[in-house]
């Protein structure tokens, strides 16, 4: 039989390795984070013990001439349940219309691979609120934009609390597009006499600020927003990638007997994409799923914004 469920499988696979980045957002939050990924195998429902650094200041001694003393290495662990099982499958029905590897993503599998992930960014953006963010008030905002002046405020909030605000590579300020795209408006943030030539080429060029004040600028879609336009409150975040952790595992792998599986990384998200023929649904099933849990760990490492339309 020329068609079996392993040749379409190959097909699949060739086609997950070519996904593009069509059909979703940017996922600024899942970037920013501190993503914590292991390679053994997890089932939905485990607590994983995520280890967070811990700060030893406060055990830093004068050991003046004496002999040097040790302490064990220190960390603190955060329990992360590992509860969320985000999922998009399909049923192929007539194996003829999608022996393509290109159809097969251009038809379903980029759709599938790149909705699971915006799903947990989506779930990631939710956690900044103040709520979950108690230890800096937020700072209110008005007229859909943060000006200068208001960011450098949190950002002595954050100096006060140990963060290096100045690690480009881990601090993002990602805000809703709405203001986001204020902040290329605003001649303090944009303006070349003020800013420099090269952040006012960067912004007509590229439609983006990038890095200012040390911080990656970034918007997200799923950035918390409440009220109807145009009287919209956005709650963005100023925030070093310690202070929320998501913990992801490979799904267990399925029995070999009755299915194909592989698992593919995304965004560092590993991906199990599984196809098995079913009788009672007449067609191939194809699953793209993925498991993580989240959890804010280290609040004081982030300064809301309270933005009012």
């Amino acid at each position: 039989m020329a068609n079996t469920v392993s040749s379409f499988y190959q097909t699949l696979v060739t086609a997950s390795t070519e996904a593009s980045q069509a059909l979703v957002g940017p996922n600024a939050f899942l970037d920013a984070i501190y993503l914590d990924y292991k390679p053994e195998a997890a089932s939905i429902g485990q607590t994983l013990n995520v280890p967070i650094p811990a700060i030893v200041t406060g055990s830093v001694a004068d050991g003046g001439v004496a002999d040097p003393t040790f302490t064990d290495i220190s960390f603190t662990t955060e329990a992360i349940v590992f509860n969320k099982h985000p999922q998009f499958n399909y049923i192929v029905r007539d194996f003829e219309q999608f022996n393509s590897p290109l159809l097969i993503r251009q038809v379903f599998l980029d759709a599938a691979i790149k909705g699971v992930a915006e799903y947990i960014d989506e779930q990631v953006s939710g956690l900044f609120t103040t709520g979950n963010f108690t230890t800096n008030s937020a700072i209110s905002t008005t007229s859909h934009v943060v000006t200068t002046a208001q960011f450098l405020q949190g950002m002595a909030v954050l100096l006060a609390q140990r963060v290096n605000c100045n690690d480009v590579q881990n601090m993002s300020f990602i805000q809703h597009p709405v203001p986001w795209t204020a902040l290329m408006g605003d001649s303090n943030w944009t303006q070349q006499s003020i800013a420099s030539e090269l952040v006012a080429e960067r912004v007509r060029n590229s439609g983006a600020i990038g890095a200012s004040y040390g911080a990656t600028i970034a918007h997200d879609l799923f950035t918390p927003v409440s009220g109807s336009a145009p009287n919209r409150t956005f709650t963005g975040c100023y925030f070093h990638r310690w202070a929320v952790a998501v913990a992801t595992r490979p799904l267990p792998p399925p029995d070999a007997k009755v299915a194909d599986y592989m698992y593919i990384m995304y965004k560092g998200i590993p991906i199990r994409i599984t196809l098995a023929w079913s009788v009672l649904k007449n067609g191939y099933c194809v699953l793209v799923e993925a498991g993580f849990g989240m959890k804010v760990v280290r609040e004081n490492m982030g300064q809301l914004f309270s933005t009012a339309e």
